[in-house]
């Protein structure tokens, strides 16, 4: 380990074994707080693009506000949480009763229904929000890199 050392965190420059636990948890709980997001992500993707819970088209991001005025994505959302509610043998509405359960919802309880799809929908705005944000921090980077004298054609993912 000692030939490791400069490939360590600093704070974990001669570290005893609490500090190496501490560490050991914090990375742990960050582990499981991105796979969590991950879950939630997932979910968001089968919204959009998920066939096996609807019958109605799929909707990409860019045409999200037309298919809300138009109702395709209440139809979407309303078509997801009735598969979460009763998952038959779908493998992916079952696995997301785990996400949707450990928010403190029950699917199936009277008012299950309406909790799940404020759910649903919050978490589509999550990722709006972060499509958003990468979008811009882009953006930014796109400005710097051409401020900066680099070719900015090759940059095109930004645009």
């Amino acid at each position: 380990m000692d030939n490791q050392r400069e490939r360590l965190p600093p704070t974990l420059n001669n570290a005893d074994e609490e500090k190496w636990n501490a560490w050991t948890r914090k990375q742990d709980k960050t582990i499981r707080a991105r796979l969590q997001q991950g879950d939630l992500d997932s979910m968001v993707n089968l919204l959009l693009f998920g066939t096996s819970f609807t019958k109605q088209p799929r909707i990409q991001m860019e045409n999200l506000t037309e298919a809300s005025k138009s109702g395709l994505l209440r139809a979407r959302v309303d078509d997801l949480v009735a598969g979460v509610r009763s998952p038959g043998a779908n493998e992916r509405l079952i696995f997301l009763r785990g996400p949707v359960r450990g928010e403190g919802i029950d699917p199936e309880a009277a008012d299950g229904a309406r909790e799940t799809g404020v759910f649903v929908y919050n978490n589509l705005l999550r990722v709006m929000q972060e499509r958003k944000t990468l979008a811009e921090r882009g953006r930014q980077l796109l400005r710097r890199r051409c401020w900066t004298g680099h070719r900015c054609s090759t940059i095109g993912a930004f645009r």
